[in-house]
């Protein structure tokens, strides 16, 4: 470990900020972690259903669960300067980074298409539904003086 006494002021300053830096981000990412948890249980537990089971739920959850370990890591691994647990720290986080990349890649990629299956089968599963899906249809369709997912 580096000591004050091996470095001059400029390179002490500069580690304590870097370690105020890493302690920051590291906050972020719990904070980030603990909120998607939280509307994950949200969805599951107090939303109303009508549509399905609460599928992103628990995608939310899982990835909030997950993303917690990275303030756990960053945490013990700056508290106790170990390289392992540093190097461990930043593959996750260029792992998350590449994942958010190629998310986005394949977003903008399908981004035309988007809405052809929203406006093929949407408005089937409510015709097809129980009366009272009916009823939300219909007013829908009246609130909004129109015939569907389209503008036509």
């Amino acid at each position: 470990a580096i000591t004050a006494g091996d470095c001059s002021f400029r390179s002490v300053s500069a580690m304590a900020f870097c370690k105020g830096f890493f302690v920051v981000i590291n906050i972020l990412f719990l904070l980030c972690a603990l909120g998607g948890i939280g509307i994950g249980i949200y969805d599951v537990v107090a939303a109303h259903r009508e549509l399905g089971p609460p599928l992103l739920g628990y995608i939310c959850i899982g990835a909030g669960g997950l993303c917690l370990l990275f303030p756990i890591i960053g945490f013990c691994s700056s508290a106790r300067a170990r390289r392992g647990g540093l190097v461990c720290f930043f593959i996750f986080v260029l792992l998350l980074v590449l994942v958010e990349i190629a998310i986005g890649v394949v977003g903008l990629y399908l981004q035309h298409n988007a809405g052809e299956p929203i406006e093929n089968a949407g408005w089937t599963t409510f015709y097809n539904g129980s009366p009272w899906e009916q009823q939300q249809l219909l007013q829908i369709e009246n609130g909004l003086q129109c015939c569907g997912f389209s503008t036509t």
